[in-house]
């Protein structure tokens, strides 16, 4: 026998398969505690910073394709470390 939703007790329950994520949030207090109980490493690489503050307009303009912005930059950023990924 089928099982009978509360909300319509005549009507067959039907559970959705669809698995649900985390809220962000969430998501990242659990890395967080993965990543300090040692379950993960990260894997550092060096990066150009024009990579990194590059992205946010690039991803604005996706987002929004009516979304500008301009950045100045000097010629000389160093090379910082990036997690480029997680075990």
């Amino acid at each position: 026998m089928a099982a009978r939703c509360a909300y319509a007790p005549r009507a067959p329950c039907r559970r959705s398969t669809r698995r649900r994520s985390a809220p962000p949030l969430v998501s990242n207090v659990l890395a967080m505690t993965r990543l300090e109980a040692g379950a993960i490493q990260v894997h550092k690489r060096m990066a150009a910073l024009e990579e990194v503050v590059g992205a946010g307009p690039d991803a604005l303009e996706v987002r929004y394709a009516t979304a500008r912005s301009t950045t100045h930059l000097p010629a000389d950023l160093p090379l910082v470390p990036l997690d480029g990924g997680v075990d």
